[in-house]
This record gives C-alpha cells, sequence and structure tokens, in this order.
C-alpha cells in the first residue's frame, strides 16, 4: 500500500507543531505562510501543498535542531538535543492552569 505525500505532510506537520507547542497562527508567523494554508498542510483529503511551501515549514524545523527523513513508507522524526531545548522552550511557554484550593 502506497501512503500518499499529502498524509505524510498532515502528520508531519501536525506532529512537529504540536511538539513545539505552536499555534497555526505561531506556525505561520515564523515560516511566512498564513494559518489557511498551515490548515491545508494538517488537513488530510486535501490538495497536497506546494512544495516550495512544505519547504518553508521544515526549513523552520530543520533550524529548530529537528531532523526529518521522507520515504515512501514512513516518515523520521529525530528530535536533536538542540530540537528538545527549543520544543522544551515552546512547552515551558504554555500557562499552567490553576491548581484549585
Amino acid at each position: 500500500m502506497h501512503i500518499k505525500q499529502a498524509l505524510k505532510v498532515a502528520v508531519l506537520v501536525k506532529a512537529l507543531r504540536n511538539a513545539f507547542n505552536l499555534s497555526q497562527d505561531s506556525l505561520a508567523d515564523k515560516t511566512g505562510c498564513s494559518r489557511p494554508t498551515i490548515n491545508r498542510m494538517e488537513t488530510v483529503g486535501e490538495a497536497s501543498p506546494r512544495t516550495d511551501t512544505v519547504d518553508d515549514v521544515l526549513r523552520y524545523f530543520s533550524e529548530q535542531g529537528v531532523e526529518v527523513q521522507v520515504s515512501d513508507e514512513e516518515v523520521v522524526i529525530r528530535f536533536t538535543k538542540k530540537a528538545l531545548l527549543n520544543a522544551e522552550h515552546g512547552i515551558a511557554q504554555t500557562p499552567q492552569p490553576k491548581k484549585r484550593s
């Protein structure tokens, strides 16, 4: 069974965005894309995004220390030490819910 490129892109972008605790708006700002473009990338069944747009998003995550390999049958994401520290920073920026007394 061949896995469609659009599915690989959708899973990859959403997984990385969530790992770095980024909203679609934040990722759009950081990559120069629009939020609807990020949304389309993450939506399985939508038309395949332009290659240069996907490259822009992947370049951003590469700059954060993430290494990605895409083949016919799998997507491999490797978080280097740099990527883990950058992801930690994004996670730390999330306001924590207040504890009930």
